[in-house]
C-alpha cells in the first residue's frame, strides 16, 4: 500500500475540522500542540482551507504522476 504525504495530511485536516465543530477555536487551541494557536474564527478557517487547498494539490500532483508512468 503506497500512501502519500496528502493521506497524512488530510488525517490532520479531519482532525482539525473534528475540533472546530466541537467547540471553535477554543477547542482547536486546548487540543492541538503542533497547529498554531488561532486568535479568531476567522484564522482558523483561513489555516483550514489552506492546508484543504495544499491536499488537493498535492491529489492533483500524485495523479498526474500515476498517469505519466
Amino acid at each position: 500500500m503506497e500512501i502519500f504525504m496528502n493521506n497524512f495530511l488530510e488525517n490532520y485536516y479531519d482532525d482539525l475540522e473534528y475540533q472546530y465543530k466541537q467547540n471553535g477555536i477554543d477547542y482547536v487551541n486546548y487540543n492541538s500542540c503542533g497547529t498554531p494557536e488561532f486568535n479568531t474564527d476567522e484564522e482558523c478557517v483561513a489555516y483550514m482551507k489552506d492546508l484543504k487547498d495544499t491536499i488537493d494539490l498535492l491529489t492533483e500532483l500524485d495523479q498526474w504522476k500515476e498517469n505519466d508512468k
